[in-house]
């Protein structure tokens, strides 16, 4: 499940296994809603992100696409394609043109960046505002080891699975890794700072 909250308190609950995203509203009795589904198909979201005017973003591990998804005051929901069409590995360029691989979860900036990143190819992509994608740090082997000059491009990630922003607006990647048949969260060493 991927939880984020806007500015109002309201938290939204992205389903795995699903394209279902609810709504938990901050009253007192806690009114659960169903904020979006795209109807027919199935799905596996795995990412989702507000950004700072509120717009939430959701990413789906099996259909290589983030969408933004726009709330016109009333209810209606219009879901648009930031970027994504296809599987593929690290292809940049804006929309569409752009090939993710296999996301597993997204995170905004204060800039209003959208941050993916893709376990199966150890490699975290940045999307802008107006959907330009760029490969920001992995090498695509699965194996972990930061560069000797802290080079997010040139370091190997290991399995990341998550990101988080902290405070100082600096996003951080974090591995998912099995250790003796117990899976552990480690936080990668690596911090992505944005140029």
């Amino acid at each position: 499940i991927s939880l984020q909250f806007n500015s109002k308190n309201e938290l939204f609950a992205g389903l795995n296994g699903s394209k279902r995203i609810m709504k938990i509203s901050p009253d007192s009795d806690a009114t659960v809603s169903l904020y979006f589904s795209p109807g027919a198909g199935g799905g596996d979201t795995r990412g989702l992100t507000v950004d700072t005017n509120d717009v939430l973003y959701t990413a789906d591990r099996t259909d290589y696409k983030v969408y933004k998804l726009i709330d016109d005051g009333s209810g209606n929901i219009t879901r648009t394609l930031l970027a994504g069409s296809t599987q593929g590995v690290l292809v940049n360029g804006n929309g569409s043109a752009a090939k993710f691989h296999q996301i597993m979860d997204i995170q905004s900036d204060r800039q209003n960046n959208i941050w993916a990143v893709e376990n199966s190819i150890s490699a975290v992509r940045k999307i802008t505002p107006n959907g330009d994608v760029t490969h920001y740090a992995g090498t695509t082997v699965t194996t972990y080891e930061i560069s000797a000059s802290n080079d997010p491009l040139s370091s190997k990630l290991g399995d990341p699975y998550a990101l988080a922003r902290d405070n100082y607006n600096n996003i951080r990647s974090e591995e998912h890794t099995s250790e003796l048949q117990s899976r552990q969260y480690l936080v990668c060493r690596l911090l992505l700072e944005k140029k």
